[in-house]
């Protein structure tokens, strides 16, 4: 089970920052990125990967969220936009379903 968790949290993580985005246009977004290189190889990645579907950027805008920081020893994220991030690691238990906090 542990690495079923390990191999989703990315998956998870990018979720959360998708839910907590705003749209913004690829020109918002490199300005943004422009002080991390890898972020920016990897959004000039997917823009030259959808440019060769012809998509357009002014119709179809990004969603860009927060640059948010995750402690994955807590399992929690900190500083900016934290709170309302962890109200997205966890999803309130269903009837039948608890997951409890230590096994």
């Amino acid at each position: 089970m542990e690495i079923g968790h390990l191999s989703t949290v990315f998956c998870h993580l990018a979720n959360v920052g998708y839910r907590l985005g705003k749209h913004a246009q690829v020109s918002e977004i490199e300005t943004t990125l422009k002080q991390q290189a890898d972020a920016a190889n990897t959004l000039q990645s997917v823009l030259d990967q959808l440019g060769t579907h012809n998509i357009d950027f002014e119709k179809q805008p990004f969603t860009a969220g927060p640059l948010l920081t995750y402690n994955n020893r807590t399992e929690q994220f900190e500083g900016d936009h934290a709170e309302a991030a962890n109200q997205l690691v966890r999803l309130p238990d269903r009837e039948g379903y608890r997951i409890p906090e230590h096994v």
